[in-house]
């Protein structure tokens, strides 16, 4: 993570690695903020990291993060606890930039996962009806149709809406 704090507002803001060298919004006051460039720092042996003692394996996907840290850099899961000694408010605290939350992501997950199932049913649909007598073939596929239609539908906009949401707390 580098920590950078916006000439505008004065927030410190955390970017990922990825945003190094770019410029990106500040999402509190929305002004431009320059990501600084900063080569990668030496990787600790885990048994180093664990004298420390600032650290602790993430509740979700096991990697280490930072005591004082408000989520997982790496997966994003929440950790509420605060430390006795912590003196900052939580809007005192920095904020992730582009940092999609795992409900939005869930979300287009499961309205790829309709249209997928929505394929599926078409196909099983165009299949069943080559075999049937011709009467029944036009009732199975119009129904195969209509509940395709319907998938592609419903699953397009699970995913769309999902895409937006994230798009939106994130800037």
């Amino acid at each position: 993570m580098i920590y950078v704090t916006c000439p505008h507002c004065g927030k410190t803001i955390r970017a990922g690695k990825k945003l190094a060298g770019t410029t990106c919004n500040c999402p509190a006051c929305g002004g431009a903020i320059q990501i600084p460039s900063v080569s990668p720092p030496s990787p600790l042996p885990l048994h180093e990291v664990a004298k420390i003692g600032r650290f602790m394996e993430c509740p979700d996907c096991g990697k280490l993060m930072s005591k004082s840290a408000s989520s997982c850099p790496n997966c994003g899961h929440p950790f509420v606890e605060l430390s006795r000694h912590s003196r900052h408010s939580a809007s005192d605290q920095p904020q992730l930039i582009e940092q999609t939350k795992k409900v939005h992501k869930r979300k287009q997950l499961i309205g790829i996962g309709i249209v997928l199932l929505s394929v599926i049913v078409s196909l099983i649909g165009v299949g069943l009806a080559e075999s049937a007598k011709p009467k029944t073939a036009d009732i199975i596929l119009t129904s195969t149709y209509v509940i395709s239609l319907f998938g592609f539908s419903l699953g397009g906009v699970i995913w769309l809406s999902a895409r937006i949401a994230a798009w939106w707390e994130t800037g």
